[in-house]
């Protein structure tokens, strides 16, 4: 069964290569048809937050990492919007990316997240990856939270539920942990889709370790039936 470890990022989906601060109105004369210009999504940002967030910009986009960590704090210290805190999220996880900075990786999704600015789209993937970086980290109750979300967010995502089920195994919580995997394997059962083997030998496994428990005595006769 895939592990709840794998990281599944997307930076083009998060970063979208899109300039937070603005490009200057010269540049832009340059380019009249407009619309044959992919939309880009405006960020609204003080003077000050422009002038402290340029500097992180060009060296993330020249991957000047170095330049870019040192940059860094002043454009924190300055970001007080949003759309700042996105813009800061966006950097950290870059540099983090282009570093293998994991504690960096896992500061840019947080603050991307408590931005409130990330397109709804994007969100499950975001927080997805949220939760992988805490659970590889040891902290399970962020990564179930995070997870947790996750399945908020895409109820129709077996693939969430079977994340989460891992973590609330993790947690000492199996029985919470099968139900999430049977919803799993009746979503793809239900679709027309072939279950991965895996899931079944997972949920038999935690119903069978927990057989004196009632409710997983019955989701592992469930289970069984499900295999015929």
């Amino acid at each position: 069964m895939k592990s709840v470890s794998t990281l599944a990022l997307g930076v083009a989906l998060v970063l979208g290569g899109a300039s937070v601060v603005a490009t200057a109105p010269a540049a832009a004369k340059k380019k009249p048809d407009a619309a044959a210009q992919p939309a880009q999504r405006s960020f609204n940002l003080s003077k000050e937050e422009r002038a402290a967030l340029l500097p992180v910009q060009t060296a993330v986009t020249a991957k000047d990492w170095a330049a870019a960590q040192a940059a860094l704090p002043a454009a924190v210290a300055a970001a007080q919007s949003p759309d700042a805190r996105y813009a800061i999220g966006r950097f950290q996880l870059e540099i983090g990316l282009g570093t293998s900075n994991v504690a960096m990786q896992a500061q840019g999704l947080d603050n991307l997240v408590a931005s409130g600015q990330v397109p709804a789209a994007d969100l499950p993937v975001i927080i997805r990856n949220q939760g992988v970086l805490a659970n590889n980290a040891g902290d399970k109750a962020k990564a179930e939270a995070a997870f947790a979300r996750v399945v908020e967010l895409s109820p129709n995502d077996p693939e969430a539920l079977i994340s989460l089920a891992q973590v609330k195994n993790d947690l000492k919580k199996p029985k919470e942990a099968v139900q999430l995997i049977s919803r799993a394997i009746e979503m793809k059962r239900s679709a027309g889709q072939t279950v991965d083997e895996s899931w079944y030998k997972y949920a038999l496994k935690l119903a069978f370790d927990g057989r004196r428990d009632p409710a997983l005595s019955q989701a592992s006769m469930t289970l069984s039936r499900q295999l015929v």
